[in-house]
């Protein structure tokens, strides 16, 4: 069996691609956002509460590289709901790297989730 990492120093060396490295992929096929980067974003996972979030606050849609975002305009389009951006931990991730490499200083995630505490009830709330 192979011990990880097979290469022992990999940590120490720079990366060969990172956030700002897709960032500017996605500009040069979608040109430009029209606007800022939100000031914070909230990660939404299930479609029924992002569906909720549409009907219930006005906003708007992000385009180019924001095009995974609703931009809420309650809160002056400076805060965003983060939706329909992929599956999975890693999808979540990806996303958050790229955000906090474009400015987003603020993220909150709100999701349900299976959990492993005993003593946690089916409906337990998790901050």
């Amino acid at each position: 069996m192979k011990k990880l990492p097979q290469f022992g120093d990999k940590y120490s060396k720079e990366a060969v691609f990172n956030p700002d490295d897709f960032f500017r992929y996605i500009q040069k096929k979608t040109g430009p956002a029209d606007h800022a980067p939100p000031e914070g974003v909230i990660f939404c996972y299930q479609s029924s509460l992002y569906g909720q979030i549409l009907k219930n606050h006005e906003g708007r849609k992000g385009d180019g590289y924001y095009r995974n975002l609703y931009f809420l305009k309650e809160y002056d389009f400076k805060i965003a709901v983060a939706a329909q951006f992929g599956i999975g931990a890693p999808a979540a991730v990806a996303l958050l790297e790229e955000l906090i490499a474009v400015g987003v200083k603020r993220v909150i995630s709100i999701g349900s989730a299976g959990g492993l505490q005993l003593g946690l009830p089916i409906g337990g709330l998790v901050i």
